[in-house]
C-alpha cells in the first residue's frame, strides 16, 4: 500500500526544501512548568508501551531522555531505552563520551549501540529497498528509518526534532542581547534593529545568498526568495515565533511521513520539543525568550542534566554517514538524467557529489537520479 504522504515537486527536489506554512494546533494553555509539561504529554503519549529515544548525545537529545526518564519513573513504567547509532570510521559523528555521561547520569542499563556501515547511506542497500518501495520522501533521510522502526515494533519512539529552534536564534533573541549589553559595539544592536524593522527592510537582510552551486541562478534566487518569505512571517513575540517553527512544511511533512514509516512497523513517532502545549508553557515561563542556546537548556532541564551537557557548545555532524561510498559509487558512472535540467546543472552537481563533502542537500536529487536509473535498467531489460 502507498504512503499517504507529500511527494516532493522537481522544485522541492532540487532545492531539498518545501517552502511554506501551514496551520497547526496551538497547544493548551498550562500554568505548569515547561518540564512537568513535557513529562505529562510523554507520559501520555506513552501509556504502557515502551519508550524508545533516538539518542545521539547531543543536547536535545539528551533533554528528551532525561525527561522520558522522569516520565516513566512517575508512571511507574519501564525506563526509556536510548537508541544510538555509532559510526565506525566516521569521527565527527563520535559522541561517545558525551553519550555515557548522559546514561551514567540517568541510571540507564539497557541502551542500544547499532554499529552503522552503509544502513544509513542514502543510496545504501536499506534506502534502496526503501526507494523502490515507497519512491521518493520527504526528507531524503527517510529511507534509512526502517531497520530502526523495526526494532522498535509496538512501541513509542522520541526524537529531539526542534531543539536548535526552540531555544536557538529566534527573532526575538537579538532584543534580549541588547538589552543586557545596550552599550556593546556593533552587530548586536544593527540585529536588534534589524529584529523590529518593517518586512520590507527585513527582507533585505534576508536576502544573503547561498551557497548551493548545482543549482540553476533562477531557481537558487526563487528559493532564496521562498525561504525569506516564510522568515518575513515569524513574528516577534517568542510565543508567536515558536508556533511559526512548528508550522513550517518541512517540520510538518517530516513527521507525517515519519509517522507514516512507523505505522508500518506498528510504532508510533513523537517529538516533543515541538509539542504545541510544551512550546505553549515555554513560552509562557519565558514570554521574551533565551539570549542563547546554553540559557534555554538550563531554564527547562537544570534539574535532570549536568551542567556540562547543558552548557556544550561542540555538536556531531553526520552528512558522511548518509552520503558516502554509494553516493560516490553511483555519482561516478551518472549519466545526468532524472534531476529537472531546467532547475539544476547537472556538471556542477556531479562535482558536488564527488567532492570531499557531499552536500546533505542533494539527497532529494541523487535518488531522484537513482529511481530514473532503475527504471532505465528495467525498461531496457524488458526489451
Amino acid at each position: 500500500m502507498a504512503l499517504d504522504v507529500h511527494r516532493p515537486t522537481p522544485r522541492e527536489t532540487a532545492w531539498a526544501w518545501l517552502p511554506g506554512l501551514v496551520d497547526t494546533s496551538p497547544g493548551h494553555r498550562t500554568t505548569a512548568a515547561p518540564l512537568d509539561v513535557l513529562t505529562s504529554r510523554i507520559a501520555d503519549r506513552a501509556g504502557d508501551r515502551q519508550v524508545y529515544v533516538t539518542f545521539s548525545g547531543g543536547r536535545d537529545s539528551s533533554a528528551v531522555l532525561a525527561a522520558a526518564c522522569r516520565a516513566t519513573a512517575l508512571a511507574g513504567t519501564p525506563p526509556p531505552i536510548p537508541v544510538t547509532f555509532v559510526y565506525p570510521g566516521v569521527a565527527e559523528a563520535d559522541e561517545s563520551e558525551w553519550q555515557r555521561t548522559v546514561v551514567d547520569h540517568l541510571g540507564l542499563h539497557d541502551w542500544w549501540r547499532l554499529a552503522i556501515t552503509t544502513e544509513n547511506d542514502l543510496l545504501g542497500p536499506v534506502a534502496q529497498d526503501s526507494l523502490r518501495r515507497h519512491g521518493l520522501l520527504w526528507p531524503a533521510t527517510m529511507h534509512a528509518r526502517g531497520p530502526l522502526l523495526e526494532r522498535c515494533a509496538g512501541g513509542v519512539v522520541l526524537t529531539g526534532e526542534g531543539g536548535d529552534e526552540v531555544f536557538g536564534d529566534r527573532r526575538i533573541r537579538a532584543l534580549r542581547r541588547t538589552a543586557r549589553r545596550p552599550f556593546a559595539p556593533g552587530s548586536p544592536r544593527r540585529s536588534a534593529l534589524t529584529a523590529v524593522s518593517p518586512a520590507v527592510l527585513r527582507r533585505r537582510r534576508l536576502r544573503a545568498p547561498m551557497s548551493l552551486p548545482w543549482l540553476r541562478p533562477a531557481a537558487h534566487d526563487e528559493l532564496v526568495e521562498r525561504i525569506g518569505a516564510d522568515d518575513l512571517a515569524e513574528p516577534l513575540s517568542f510565543g508567536g515565533s515558536l508556533r511559526w517553527v512548528a508550522r513550517r512544511r518541512s517540520v510538518t511533512e517530516f513527521f507525517r511521513t515519519y509517522s507514516a514509516l512507523a505505522a508500518e512497523h506498528h510504532a508510533e513517532v513523537a517529538h516533543p520539543l515541538l509539542d504545541p502545549t510544551f512550546l505553549a508553557a515555554v513560552a509562557r515561563r519565558h514570554p521574551t525568550g533565551f539570549s542563547s542556546r546554553t540559557e534555554g537548556m538550563r531554564a527547562v532541564f537544570a534539574d535532570v542534566l549536568p551542567d556540562a551537557v547543558l552548557a556544550r557548545t561542540s555538536k556531531a555532524t553526520f552528512t558522511l554517514a548518509y552520503l558516502g561510498a554509494a553516493t560516490r559509487e553511483f555519482a561516478r558512472s551518472w549519466d545526468g538524467s532524472g534531476v529537472p535540467h531546467d532547475l539544476v546543472d547537472a556538471e556542477e552537481l556531479q562535482k558536488a557529489w564527488l567532492g570531499e563533502r557531499p552536500p546533505g542537500p542533494t539527497g532529494l536529487l541523487l535518488q531522484s537520479a537513482w529511481l530514473a536509473s532503475q527504471d532505465r535498467t528495467r525498461a531496457r531489460d524488458a526489451a
